[in-house]
């Protein structure tokens, strides 16, 4: 079964370094990922939703010893319709910040 993002629509297809990974099922990391994402507070997703590495920054992933991609447990996706974005080496950009916060649980990530 194909995944797809739910995010861009980018189908699962193999052979290329895109992976995707599953919106968690934890209500309140759910509603952030939610926001972070720009999706409007009505919007239902499905139980097994996904989103493709597109719209994580590549610290947000690690790799184990079998070559496979992880994300990490403390990943915050990026932004609507951004692509992954690292600045250069030597580049004098700062990383921005912000937080949000739902039924009393806040939380912090990168811009």
């Amino acid at each position: 079964m194909s995944k797809s993002c739910q995010v861009c629509k980018k189908l699962d297809h193999h052979g290329l370094d895109v992976t995707y990974h599953l919106i968690p099922r934890d209500p309140v990391r759910r509603q952030i990922w939610s926001a972070l994402l720009g999706f409007p507070k009505e919007k239902v997703l499905p139980k097994y939703s996904y989103i493709c590495s597109r719209h994580f920054h590549k610290s947000d992933f690690h790799y184990k010893r079998n070559g496979i991609k992880y994300l990490n447990a403390d990943a915050q996706p990026l932004l609507v319709n951004s692509n992954v974005f690292e600045p250069q080496q030597g580049s004098d950009e700062e990383t921005e910040s912000a937080s949000l916060s739902f039924g009393g649980v806040s939380s912090s990530f990168k811009m």
